[in-house]
């Protein structure tokens, strides 16, 4: 396991060094020539009371670490490359993967077109999945975005963006079709009838094919605030369902409070609905210290006639607390508390041990970016 992982790291490694000399080799001829580097990192340790959730286990977990960069090119003025490689390291296993990878030709500020696998805009986090800093706590809210098959942060396939600006607000949009890539849990698993003793790749994913969809993002007037909505829907070639997603958010966000709150709908015709939403509230104490909290809020219906889920099976509830030490704005230590009611995202590791209802869970660790 060790040989692996550090395999991994390797070409991890190589891959990010190739980067930069690839790039500037491919502009070389151009007179405009632009590179910038960006990356982002964590590392958590979570312990539960029982059942496996978040990234927390009974025994405790101190696998949890991700690291990224990623590297825009410039090698015209209307043409940017973008490409973000990955590695995921938790206790079951590691992996690198391509979080995106795209081209952009820019018409204008208004209209510009992507080409490759895109970062997903819907909601507040989706298209900044794994940036730590940019969010009051370790991870994302379950509900919305834990292994449900509603979101990903990203999509193969093509896309239409811009900005629009009126004279007192600034409206974002993006149009998109392709291929999405979903990742499944248990309790999806369970809600839609397969069988839990699968496992691997092909049974923890879902994809939707012929995806189309569209994101709007309004920035008002009022400093730190914007609302928006967004939507897709694709067919899972497994069964031929036709899975739909709609969503709308808020984004409040100024130098001491954060408030944001989402509400999604998915829906798989004939077989599944599922509701969810959260809210958090975070506030700075000073210049280091911020508080936070959390409410998520999950409900899986099923709409096969045979598959009738015990309540818990099918619902999340998880109130957090959280506190935060920020050594700058690009790295901060983390603690919060969570108590979660419900186990279609928390389910004990081995599983012929008898599910509670109820686990508590502890995350400590910390998160940077640059």
């Amino acid at each position: 396991m060790i040989r692996a992982r550090s395999r991994l790291l390797l070409k991890l490694l190589l891959l990010v060094a190739s980067l930069p000399g690839a790039l500037s080799g491919t502009a070389a001829a151009q007179t405009s020539e632009k590179l910038a580097f960006h990356g982002y990192g964590s590392w958590g340790y979570g312990r539960t009371d029982g059942n496996a959730v978040s990234i927390g286990t009974e025994e405790g977990s101190y696998e949890n670490l991700t690291v990224a960069l990623s590297v825009t090119g410039q090698p015209t003025e209307r043409l940017t490359v973008h490409m973000q490689p990955h590695f995921l390291q938790t206790p079951t296993s590691s992996e690198i993967e391509i979080d995106y990878a795209f081209g952009e030709w820019a018409f204008s500020d208004q209209l510009r077109f992507r080409l490759g696998k895109i970062r997903h805009s819907f909601g507040n986090y989706a298209d900044v999945y794994e940036i730590g800093t940019l969010r009051p706590f370790f991870d994302l809210p379950t509900s919305v975005y834990g292994p449900a098959g509603i979101i990903a942060p990203a999509y193969t396939g093509i896309n239409l963006t811009g900005i629009i600006l009126p004279e007192d607000f600034e409206l974002s949009y993006d149009l998109l079709a392709g291929h999405m890539v979903l990742e499944v849990g248990d309790g999806l698993r369970l809600a839609e009838g397969l069988d839990l003793e699968e496992d691997g790749d092909a049974a923890r994913k879902q994809k939707v094919r012929n995806l189309i969809g569209t994101y709007l993002r309004l920035a008002t007037p009022l400093p730190g605030l914007a609302v928006g909505t967004a939507a897709f829907a694709g067919d899972d070639p497994y069964d031929g369902q036709r899975n739909s997603t709609w969503g709308a958010f808020i984004d409040y966000g100024t130098p001491r409070i954060t408030a944001r709150l989402e509400i999604v709908r998915h829906e798989k015709h004939l077989k599944l609905r599922m509701n969810a939403a959260y809210a958090e509230l975070a506030y700075k104490l000073g210049g280091h210290w911020e508080l936070a909290t959390r409410y998520e809020s999950f409900e899986a219906s099923s709409r096969l006639t045979d598959r009738t889920l015990p309540r818990s099976l099918s619902e999340h509830r998880a109130l957090a607390l959280g506190i935060n030490y920020w050594l700058s704005p690009n790295f901060v230590l983390r603690a919060s508390v969570h108590r979660i009611r419900g186990n279609f995202f928390a389910f004990p590791a081995d599983r012929e041990a008898p599910i509670e209802d109820t686990t508590r869970l502890v995350v400590l660790g910390g998160q940077f970016s640059f």
